[in-house]
C-alpha cells in the first residue's frame, strides 16, 4: 500500500501494529474538472474526493483542515467500556482527561475530548473506524468510488 502524500510503501500488516498507520482515506478539496492541476474557474469542489494517506500524513492533513464533532458528542459523556470499544483507546492515553464520578462508582469522560485525543492519534475518523472494526473496508469502498468516477468520464 502506498500513501498518496508522501509517496511511502507499507507493506499491509507487516511493517503497521496497528490498522490505523496504513493509508486510509482522508477527503480533500479537489475540484471536479482540472486541467494539469489548474482548476477550471467556477468549477464546483468535489466534497467526496479522498486520497490514500498514512497516519502522519493523515494527522498533519487534520491539524490543518479539522473535522466537524457531532452535536451529540459535545454535550455527551462516556465511560471507559465505550472508549474501549468505540475509540480504542488504551487507558493510559485519556487518564489526564477531565472527568467526573457517576453513581456507580465508574468515571465518564466528555466525549468530545476523546474524540479529539482519538483523532490525533488514528489520524481521524477514519482512523478511528479501522481500528474499532480491525478491517480495511472502508480504504476498498473509497477506492471503488473513485474508479468508478473516473469510468464515467
Amino acid at each position: 500500500m502506498v500513501c498518496e502524500r508522501c509517496y511511502g510503501y507499507f507493506d499491509s500488516y507487516l511493517e503497521v501494529t496497528n490498522v490505523a498507520g496504513l493509508p486510509l482515506p482522508a477527503q480533500v478539496k479537489s475540484h471536479r474538472q482540472m486541467h494539469k492541476g489548474i482548476q477550471i474557474v467556477g468549477c464546483p469542489v468535489d466534497p467526496n474526493w479522498t486520497i490514500q494517506m498514512c497516519l502522519a500524513c493523515r494527522t498533519k492533513h487534520y491539524t490543518q483542515l479539522e473535522e466537524s464533532f457531532p452535536y451529540a458528542a459535545q454535550k455527551n459523556f462516556v465511560d471507559t467500556d465505550t472508549i474501549s470499544k468505540i475509540y480504542s483507546l488504551p487507558y493510559e492515553e485519556y487518564e489526564s482527561v477531565p472527568r467526573i464520578r457517576c453513581l456507580d462508582g465508574g468515571w465518564k469522560y466528555p466525549e468530545s475530548s476523546i474524540i479529539k485525543l482519538a483523532r490525533s492519534m488514528f489520524g481521524g475518523d477514519v482512523g478511528i473506524k479501522a481500528m474499532a472494526t480491525g478491517s480495511l473496508d472502508e480504504r476498498f469502498k473509497s477506492t471503488d468510488r473513485k474508479i468508478m468516477s473516473y469510468s464515467y468520464r
